[in-house]
């Protein structure tokens, strides 16, 4: 299950595929080294002289073994070190530089060190491989076991670092910027790079090891591809402020996530996510989630009518007015249900439940800026929240087809339905104190709110990750073991 080297300085494995060049860059890797005495490079861009890189190191020739991202040309260096492992294990480590060359970053186990002093003027070379373990003259191989390697063309930021070293898949962070990954690493005949197709071809003597990297450990019957079992959390309860319908009346304390950007402005969209409610006897409106203008309170929104076993409606608000698609489905049980809003233009919108129940809407709504997203509140009025549990809100900049919302409600991830245009994903929602949009990295603030267990969804995810494995790469052999 990996790749062990005689130690000599051909233990590397590289491609002439370039994943990045320039602008914001992040890389990552899991590494389990058996040795602390002597420099070597572990994930690094590198140019056709033997000095020359930018990447992550293992220096080992100073106090405490640090590990460093560092941006080296032939004027100097501009790095960020941390103390690295001192006993043989595996480690989550990670490094970031912005397009501007004025902050570099690198982090262990989700541990930060930056270095915001540019002095020297460093900029960028002319990179011609990409190599995993040693330089391009064949020397500072790496002693140990690398897995899970990923490039980035995006300074990640420390929280989605965070989530990389609490053992969450690449695959789930910044997914449209993710340009190299590496998930299944242990194979003679070359590593295959899943987004992009190349093939790094390797050099060494190959043995097996059953070692594997934490990263591997996942919910196989419940969650996404790649998710690790302390993910299991993937909802969270809103509840209402008291009143009729109020399973838990927690006074005047409001229940509801925000975010304080959006990630469209307008018409074309399409917003969905899974929900259960527990108020069925319809006392007032519930409001889902919303893309909103905080000024004026236009909005797209998803939400559940005010009658009794109610009906899930998407609608757009503007100059105050609110006009609905209201579907026929009437929600009558406490079960998991998928609600879809598509608003394709200003005269065109409808509303699915459960991948059906089309109900369109053609009156003209004008909308043109949104500045958030909120779940579980309408943003002008306490009287319209959400009471229930909400998990796998997504967000389209485009229109999606009545069969792709149908594949949606049957269970496929938000990640396989035009992922070019998925704008906003969070696929853990009760996981993290702070949940994060795992496209744009966005923070949700989470007020009176509580996580739970999420639907027991998605066959097409469970085989996902077998997909991976065994049809693109043809092994379950999941890292590289480097020896010296």
């Amino acid at each position: 299950m990996s790749l062990s080297y005689t130690g000599v300085g051909t233990d590397y494995a590289s491609t002439t595929t370039l994943p990045v060049t320039s602008g914001d860059i992040s890389m990552a890797c899991w590494f389990n080294t058996n040795q602390f005495t002597a420099h070597s490079g572990i994930l690094q861009l590198i140019t056709a002289t033997a000095t020359r890189f930018l990447g992550l190191n293992f220096s080992g020739d100073v106090t405490d073994d640090p590990i460093s991202f560092q941006l080296r040309t032939n004027i100097g260096s501009f790095q960020a070190s941390i103390p690295g492992p001192t006993v043989s294990g595996w480690h989550c480590i990670s490094g970031r530089i912005n397009s501007a060359l004025t902050s570099v970053a690198v982090f262990m186990d989700g541990t930060k060190v930056q270095n915001d002093d540019n002095a020297l003027g460093i900029v960028h070379n002319t990179y011609t491989a990409l190599r995993i373990s040693g330089r391009s003259n064949d020397s500072l191989p790496i002693n140990g076991l690398v897995a899970h390697c990923a490039v980035w063309q995006a300074a990640l930021t420390d929280e989605e670092m965070l989530m990389l070293a609490d053992r969450l898949s690449p695959i789930f962070i910044r997914p449209q910027s993710l340009k190299m990954y590496t998930p299944c690493m242990g194979r003679e005949s070359g590593i295959i790079d899943v987004i992009s197709g190349a093939t790094l071809t390797s050099s060494g003597t190959f043995a097996s090891s059953p070692d594997e990297p934490p990263v591997m450990q996942q919910r196989r019957n419940r969650s996404r591809i790649f998710v690790p079992t302390n993910y299991g959390n993937t909802a969270i309860r809103l509840r209402k402020s008291g009143g009729a319908g109020s399973v838990n009346d927690i006074g005047a304390i409001r229940s509801y996530l925000l975010s304080s950007t959006s990630p469209i402005t307008g018409y074309p969209a399409t917003l969905a996510c899974r929900y259960r409610t527990f108020d069925l006897a319809g006392s007032q409106f519930q409001f889902i989630m919303a893309a909103v203008e905080s000024t004026s309170a236009d909005r797209f929104s998803l939400s559940l009518n005010n009658s009794a076993d109610p009906n899930p409606a998407a609608g757009a608000t503007s100059s105050g007015t609110t006009t609905n698609s209201v579907s026929s489905a009437n929600i009558s049980d406490n079960n998991w249900h998928h609600i879809c809003g598509v608003f394709t233009s200003t005269t065109d919108r409808a509303v699915f439940s459960d991948g059906a129940n089309k109900v369109s809407s053609a009156v003209s709504r004008v909308v043109t800026s949104f500045n958030q997203l909120l779940f579980g509140m309408q943003p002008t009025t306490t009287n319209m929240q959400f009471e229930g549990s909400i998990c796998e809100p997504a967000i389209w900049n485009v229109a999606l087809t009545d069969a792709e919302v149908a594949q949606l409600a049957a269970g496929a991830s938000p990640l396989v339905v035009r992922p070019q245009n998925l704008v906003f994903y969070v696929p853990y929602l009760g996981a993290l104190r702070e949940p994060i949009d795992i496209i744009g990295g966005r923070k949700l603030s989470v007020w009176n709110a509580s996580p739970v267990e999420g639907p027991p969804i998605s066959k097409l995810g469970r085989r996902m990750k077998s997909w991976i494995e065994n049809v693109v790469i043809g092994t379950t052999q999941k890292f590289l073991m480097f020896m010296r």
